[in-house]
């Protein structure tokens, strides 16, 4: 293959990922924590969990202005999902198309598990069983669906 630059080695791999989650980070490097987040939430509202190393590609400098992340992990389908794998209220929100406030509401109400921890940032945040989204997904509940107690 020609170099285009001397003296650094450039080839051609073929890599073998299988199923993979990834998203593309479009920001500053500070604010990939909770884009990661935000990927580990999804990993677990489908029902897979990490099956490997985790993978970063940098699509911009670490200089430019905005800077652009594809962040990866390769994944596998759990046979089993698990019941208390946590999400956050943002992500379960995302999941089923409403507002994050609706999702508190029925927290409040009872009509959906939720319990209140608080993150690594020292703030406060709602987290919802994954399996219990993935299920009200699947039915297709919405808020006028949900039985008033």
């Amino acid at each position: 293959m020609p170099q285009k630059v001397p003296g650094i080695e450039v080839r051609l791999e073929v890599w073998a990922y299988g199923t993979v989650a990834q998203l593309l980070h479009v920001g500053r490097f500070s604010t990939e924590p909770a884009a990661l987040q935000q990927l580990h939430d999804f990993i677990t509202a489908q029902g897979y969990e990490i099956a490997g190393v985790y993978e970063e590609e940098y699509l911009s400098t670490p200089n430019a202005p905005v800077p652009k992340t594809i962040m990866r992990y390769p994944i596998t389908k759990l046979a089993q999902p698990r019941i208390h794998d946590p999400i956050t209220v943002p992500t379960a929100a995302r999941i089923l198309g409403m507002p994050p406030q609706s999702i508190r509401a029925w927290i409040q109400r009872g009509w959906l598990r939720g319990h209140l921890t608080r993150t690594k940032a020292g703030d406060w945040q709602w987290l919802v069983s994954a399996a219990e989204i993935r299920r009200l997904k699947e039915e297709d509940l919405t808020a006028a669906s949900i039985p008033r107690r």
